[in-house]
């Protein structure tokens, strides 16, 4: 959120990502993969919560067939076992400038 250098969701393409060999099958699940990392990437922004994140992805990817139980991304901090701000449905976490997601 806080770097200049981000990636924009729009210059995300399906074919930086796709592996070289893969079937029409794998390649439907990346494509809506990256669909749904671009809608999570547009509703990053100061004051919205991991949960609209997650749930921004949820409805992408869910729009198209797929479906997932778990987050789809956790913060990073000083220590592993740390209580953190986790990118799924219900965590009310404000996200603010400079914080950094995996």
């Amino acid at each position: 959120m806080g770097s200049a250098s981000r990636t924009k969701p729009e210059d995300i393409k399906s074919e930086n990502f796709r592996p070289p060999y893969t079937s029409d099958r794998l390649q439907k699940v990346h494509d809506i993969q990256v669909s749904g990392l671009k809608a999570a990437l547009q509703s990053i922004k100061p004051g919205a919560t991991c949960s609209d994140v997650a749930n921004a992805f949820y409805s992408t990817i869910g729009k198209q067939g797929l479906k997932k139980d778990t987050r789809c991304g956790y913060a990073h901090g000083i220590g592993w076992l740390e209580p953190t701000a986790s990118l799924r449905d219900g965590d009310m976490t404000v996200l603010e400038p400079n914080m950094t997601f995996h």
